[in-house]
């Protein structure tokens, strides 16, 4: 079984739309569902944003389920200039920003070698926090070398690395390394959708970032799609792999 994890139901939507004989259970620590993609046996986690319930949904997912392959995928944002809106990442090495509590950086992760059409394949690096400010980002690519930055790909990782079970990692831009993003974690609940009240707070404050919203709301459904595209191919050629 392949459990395919993301933080938002905007990233995996389209790829639920493809799944086949589809059951649903929530789970206080995530929503699953279990089907079939590609005629493997697959299952669908949303997480929530962030670390922690990163953590929680794969330690869950791994109890419960016989999972022999793990797929990190979701939004993320560009480090290297020539990244653009919409392309697709397939991540070959994960590292964190965060310090480890030896004060020591956290090891390199590697991530499965499994070839996808369409795709850059470089370094991800996962942080605590969302990357709003290009300042931030660019602070981040100079670090740590990174292509791009997500919240949950390593802690995904590392959590299925101590069940000695692959990790692949997917993701989508939603921002170029110069663009502005909107604090999501503060405006956004865990299933996604914008808390009215934090949203109308934080746009009375900050009425430009108006702008922002609108660039997100024309590309994200185009880059979800292709998102979905990308780990449909990871799927069918895990399969292949499998069989071969």
């Amino acid at each position: 079984m392949i459990a395919i994890l993301a933080a938002l139901e905007t990233e995996l939507a389209p790829l639920r739309e493809s799944v086949k004989g589809a059951s649903d259970l929530e789970l206080p620590e995530c929503r699953v569902t279990k089907g079939l993609l590609s005629e493997l046996p697959v299952l669908l986690v949303r997480t929530g944003m962030g670390r922690t319930r990163a953590e929680s949904a794969i330690r869950v997912v791994l109890e419960r389920y016989d999972v022999k392959q793990v797929v990190s995928m979701g939004f993320a944002g560009g480090l290297r200039r020539e990244l653009r809106v919409g392309d697709v990442v397939a991540c070959d090495r994960l590292l964190c920003s965060a310090p480890a509590q030896t004060g020591n950086p956290w090891p390199v992760l590697e991530c499965a070698d499994v070839p996808i059409a369409d795709s850059t394949r470089c370094t991800c690096v996962t942080s605590d926090e969302l990357q709003v400010d290009p300042m931030e980002k660019q602070a981040l690519a100079s670090a740590f070398n990174a292509c791009i930055v997500d919240m949950e790909s390593y802690w995904i990782a590392r959590t299925a690395s101590v069940h000695n079970v692959p990790i692949h990692v997917v993701r989508v831009l939603s921002d170029r390394l110069g663009d502005r993003m909107l604090p999501f974690d503060e405006i956004m609940t865990n299933g996604g959708r914008l808390r009215t009240w934090a949203t109308v707070r934080h746009f009375v404050c900050h009425p430009l970032d108006l702008r922002i919203l609108g660039r997100l709301a024309a590309s994200a459904p185009a880059s979800s799609r292709r998102l979905s595209r990308a780990v449909s191919l990871l799927i069918r050629a895990i399969g292949t792999k499998g069989s071969g």
